[in-house]
């Protein structure tokens, strides 16, 4: 989830079934400047710091046609720190470790390296979206009687997990609501993002993960298993 996103988001997990929404682009409205609204979004986000909100994440194959679901909860830090919680694994992310809990298997996969410039990630969406993704262009466009910003994007690099994203803007509070990005698979990605707040609390805490001694390691890029010799981190 993480690597395509996790598009937490995750997803990440952030924002729109176009066909469920009824999105209509309103002709009667200027077109806004896809690279000025990106900046005002990430200057937006980086002001307010760190936040936290829930998700709804579709997903359709492209080779299968079935859909998939998945929610949870993200906090997301502007130093590029991450965690996102759903009923079934945790991704935490502190910018130089990624650590993916899955309590079913009693296992924890560790990556350790710098994580904060790997395209994908899910404080990619809000604080730093011009890093990987070039502007296409930007409308205003309306979803369910809410008028919002639509700005498309292509990814940089040919080799991107998320190889297409668009993204409704609200102009208000210049925040995301809903993303919709097609991934290297082709396989179609629709976010729903709500209840934005501001994260307060164990900063420290938060971005790292505690686990008992009987949970299984693996350490990547080593690729070494073992059982951890060391108790809780």
């Amino acid at each position: 989830m993480w690597a395509a996103w996790v598009m937490i988001l995750c997803g990440f997990c952030f924002w729109v079934c176009g066909a469920a929404a009824q999105s209509t682009a309103s002709a009667d409205t200027a077109d806004c400047a896809a690279e000025e609204t990106l900046i005002r979004l990430e200057e937006s986000c980086n002001r307010r710091g760190p936040i936290t909100f829930t998700f709804h994440q579709q997903t359709i194959s492209a080779v299968f046609g079935n859909e998939s679901t998945q929610e949870g909860r993200v906090w997301l830090d502007p130093s590029g720190r991450f965690r996102v919680e759903t009923d079934h694994e945790t991704f935490i992310s502190s910018g130089d470790t990624l650590w993916h809990w899955v309590p079913a298997y009693n296992q924890v996969t560790v990556r350790v390296r710098d994580l904060s410039s790997r395209a994908g990630s899910p404080t990619d969406f809000l604080y730093s979206l011009r890093r990987h993704f070039i502007p296409v262009d930007c409308q205003k466009d309306t979803l369910e009687g809410k008028v919002f910003l639509k700005v498309r994007t292509v990814a940089k690099t040919a080799t991107a997990a998320v190889q297409r994203l668009t993204i409704w803007i609200d102009p208000l509070r210049f925040l995301v609501e809903r993303a919709e990005y097609v991934d290297y698979n082709d396989d179609r990605v629709n976010l729903y993002l709500s209840g934005v707040s501001k994260d307060s609390g164990d900063y420290n805490a938060r971005y790292r993960l505690d686990f008992p001694d009987s949970v299984e390691v693996i350490v990547f890029p080593q690729k070494k298993r073992q059982q951890n010799p060391t108790g809780p981190r």
